[in-house]
């Protein structure tokens, strides 16, 4: 995957225990279905050199979950 957006408003992080859950309004990672699990990888926040895990990808009607290490602030660009 080499997707690049920026982090707009529609964007919802929150801390789930200790993982975060980002529901962005659009993703490359694909959710779990099929009986196949979800995608896994990395978000790089560009110009820091941070870089969040993608621990699992899910659905919850018709948004997608990125289930991760760390959060994402609103207005920060990402690759993933």
């Amino acid at each position: 995957m080499n997707a690049r957006w920026k982090v707009p408003c529609p964007w919802i992080c929150s801390q789930a225990g200790a993982s975060w859950e980002i529901i962005p309004d659009r993703s490359a990672f694909y959710p779990e279905g099929g009986g196949q699990s979800g995608d896994r990888g990395l978000l790089k926040v560009a110009g820091t050199g941070a870089v969040i895990r993608v621990l699992d990808t899910r659905e919850d009607g018709e948004d997608v979950i990125l289930v991760c290490d760390g959060p994402v602030e609103e207005g920060t660009y990402v690759h993933g």
